[in-house]
């Protein structure tokens, strides 16, 4: 007779309402788990695929991880990162105020810092750092720990070192400027007045000469004279042009919106009868622009001078002064059709005593050498052109 089949599963105990939660907590838990080894891997990728330094460190500034930008960055290895704190690599003379931002962040003064700090290579070089700290905390603001961007900023810094050295050499070099400005200004006007006394007296003498004796000296003897007059004009404008030249290295620019019809007609009536019959034409797109007056009025002075001096035997003389707004500022030019400057002189009629020696009547070479500076004190700059058809363009650019 066979023995009855018995049901095992049908002889088992049921589960009891405790057993099942205590098997939905365990699964519950078992799927805490892989979310939370999930989220670590997730955190780990992050950190290391991240081109910034960054670590988590303890409330006390202990390396708990770092990444690989991290190690690259200070040349360590992660394992020897883990047994430093923050403070074993920063340089001793940041520790003061990594302190106390640090402070400040875990007491919740303030949300996070950012410091740019200098932190030790393993090879022994300081590397420059600019660190963004904040601080994670428990439900209840207690801190847990602190999570540290740290980008390389050692190549900007490298920059601003050399841009402060550039810097300080500019000034350096402008306060040399501004009192070799000042000698030259006293050296000129102690020339000016201990050379002006001599030449008037020397002048006074020939003028007698010419009245009472002119006629005894003979032909000869009177174009001498009148050489030795001409010599004498000559040197007394050349000290009046060096000392306008040094006043304008002294002379402090002061902008002001300048109407350009007003500043004309006042250098055309310095200029004498020759300017104001027509000879100077306007064609002023732009009325106005922003210089020293006093300076604008003497560079146009110089300018419509030498235009009007060096005119072309050839044609009628023409100048006309235009201006025209462009995307820097503003453009003068007095352009002529006089005499023209060759054009392996344009450069050096700028300097200090350069004049154009292919003409027979150049000046004393300072007129546009002032012009320039003039130019050169408001950021500006002067260029000599040809004028088509003949003559000369001469450029001024004004930065807005």
């Amino acid at each position: 007779m066979r023995a009855p089949v018995v049901d095992s599963q049908a002889l088992a105990p049921a589960p009891t309402p405790g057993d099942v939660l205590a098997d939905h907590d365990a699964r519950a838990a078992h799927a805490a788990l892989r979310a939370l080894a999930r989220a670590e891997e997730r955190w780990r990728m992050t950190m290391d695929s991240s081109p910034l330094g960054m670590a988590l460190l303890s409330v006390e500034g202990r390396f708990l991880r770092v990444n690989r930008a991290l190690c690259a960055l200070l040349g360590r290895d992660a394992e020897s990162l883990r047994a430093l704190a923050s403070s074993d690599v920063l340089h001793p003379d940041d520790a003061a105020v990594a302190a106390v931002e640090s402070a400040r962040c875990l007491s919740g003064e303030q949300e996070s810092s950012r410091l740019l700090q200098r932190w030790r290579h393993a090879a022994g070089h300081l590397v420059w750092v600019e660190v963004t700290a904040a601080v994670v905390r428990e439900d209840d603001g207690t801190p847990i720990h602190v999570v540290a961007h740290v980008e390389d900023v050692s190549a900007q810094m490298e920059d601003r070192a050399r841009l402060e050295h550039l810097l300080g050499e500019l000034a350096t070099r402008t306060t040399e400027l501004e009192r070799s400005n000042q000698d030259l200004e006293q050296v000129a006007a102690v020339a000016s007045h201990d050379l002006r006394g001599p030449l008037t007296v020397l002048t006074g003498w020939l003028e007698i000469l010419d009245h009472e004796y002119a006629g005894a000296l003979g032909p000869r003897g009177r174009e001498l004279l009148r050489r030795a007059d001409q010599a004498s004009g000559r040197m007394m404008d050349l000290l009046d042009a060096l000392l306008r030249h040094a006043r304008v290295g002294g002379h402090v620019v002061e902008r002001q919106h300048v109407a350009l019809d007003d500043v004309l007609d006042q250098v055309v009536v310095d200029l004498g009868d020759t300017a104001a019959h027509g000879l100077v034409q306007r064609d002023l797109a732009a009325p106005t622009v922003r210089a020293d007056p006093a300076l604008l009025r003497q560079l146009l002075q110089n300018l419509l001078a030498n235009a009007v001096k060096f005119r072309s035997p050839d044609r009628a003389p023409r100048v006309v002064v235009t201006s025209a707004a462009t995307p820097q500022g503003h453009e003068l030019a007095v352009v002529d059709n006089g005499r023209g400057i060759a054009a392996s002189q344009r450069t050096r009629v700028l300097d200090m005593f350069g004049r154009d020696d292919s003409d027979p009547d150049h000046g004393h070479g300072i007129g546009l050498a002032t012009c320039a500076r003039i130019a050169s004190l408001h950021g500006g700059r002067l260029l000599v052109e040809d004028t088509p058809g003949g003559g000369t363009t001469v450029r001024l650019t004004l930065p807005s």
